[in-house]
Parts: C-alpha cells; sequence; structure tokens
C-alpha cells in the first residue's frame, strides 16, 4: 500500500494537484487513488505493472496481465523490473523498458523514452541500466547498455545516454553530457514533498 500511495502522490505532484496541500490522510489517498484510475491513463499504467509485478511468479495472472497490457498498454514494462515507489507516467505513450532494468524511487518518465540494450555488452549478465532515485527522464530519451544513472538527475528530452552518469546532474545532448548540477529548486523531490505531508490516518 506504501509504494500505491507513493505512485498516486507522483501522478497527483506531476498534475500541480498537491504542492499546496499541507495533510493528507488515509481518506484523501484512497479518493487520490479511485480518482486517478478513471481520469489518468499513465496512473493506469503504473498500477497495471504494480499487479503485474507482485503476480510475477503465478504464471495463469502473469499471462492474463501480460495479455491485457499488449492489447491495452501503449508502454512495454516487463513484470520482472524493479521499480521502486513514487513511479510516474505522465504521458505514457511508445515507453520501452528491457527486462533487466532498475528505477529507484520516484522516477518519472514521459513520453518516448527507450531503456534499451546495446548488444554485446553486459555486467554479469545483466544488459539493461540502473536508474537511481528521484530521476526524470525526458520525453524521447533514449538510455542504451548496462549502465548506472545516479540520484537526482534530470536527463533532457532527446538525449541518448551510453555511459554512466553520477549523481546531482542536468545531462542533455547526444551523447548526453553533463550540463549542470541539479537543485532542488529546478525540481523539488518528490520525498521532500511526501515528508512534508501527514501520512496519519
Amino acid at each position: 500500500m506504501n509504494t500505491v500511495t507513493a505512485d498516486v502522490l507522483a501522478i497527483a505532484y506531476k498534475n500541480a494537484l498537491s504542492k499546496k496541500n499541507n495533510h493528507i490522510n488515509a481518506f484523501s489517498v484512497i479518493l487520490l487513488i479511485l480518482k486517478y484510475l478513471f481520469i489518468s491513463r499513465g496512473y493506469r499504467e503504473v498500477i497495471l505493472f504494480r499487479i503485474g509485478h507482485a503476480c510475477r511468479n503465478i504464471l495463469p495472472l502473469k499471462v492474463i496481465l501480460f495479455i491485457l497490457q499488449n492489447w491495452f498498454s501503449s508502454v512495454e514494462i516487463p513484470f520482472s523490473i524493479e521499480i521502486g515507489p513514487g513511479f510516474a507516467l505522465p504521458h505514457p505513450y511508445d515507453i520501452v523498458f528491457t527486462y533487466t532494468s532498475k528505477l529507484g524511487a520516484r522516477v518519472s518518465v514521459y513520453q518516448g523514452v527507450t531503456i534499451g540494450n546495446n548488444f554485446g555488452k553486459n555486467i554479469k549478465g545483466r544488459v539493461g541500466a540502473i536508474i537511481g532515485d528521484d530521476v526524470t527522464l525526458s520525453a524521447g530519451v533514449k538510455i542504451i547498455g548496462p549502465i548506472t544513472i545516479g540520484d537526482k538527475v534530470i536527463i533532457g528530452a532527446n538525449s541518448v545516454v551510453t555511459s554512466d552518469i553520477p549523481s546531482n546532474s542536468i545531462v542533455a545532448g547526444i551523447p548526453a553530457r553533463v550540463i549542470g548540477s541539479y537543485t532542488e529548486s529546478i525540481l523539488p523531490s518528490l520525498k521532500a514533498l511526501a515528508d512534508s505531508m501527514s501520512m496519519s490516518e
């Protein structure tokens, strides 16, 4: 439940609905979950992934959820991968993750993002990227190979990332390079937002 709560707070934040809300209780979180299940395609995609990940070892359910994802979804996120709480898909179209990717907490992924393989390259069998906490992957970003992206990183639109990115960085370009430092004033951390809200029932 904590993960689902973090997910709904992430999408609420992206829609600027919780910036001035200083107190969120259990009832309001439930209302947000129900609201976003109806109005937010991105949240439905996240919930489908969460259910699929929880059922990944139950073959009949996994098959049914996989079919649902293929028929009705415009993202390809394998149920086997690990994604931390606060996952947000503001515009969930044409998004593809390779099966050995790993994402941390409060990662936002915009349309057209690919986390893919660099054929012939792997680290102990891992072909996908490891992405840290509080990372934003802007529209059209391509992350190629078994690289590591640190915490608090913003990757600019249409960048192609082929090497490791240090924490607290803003990167852009083809190939992507560091062009600045991440600061809380540029993109307030969802962790700070969550910490400022009371989750008491």
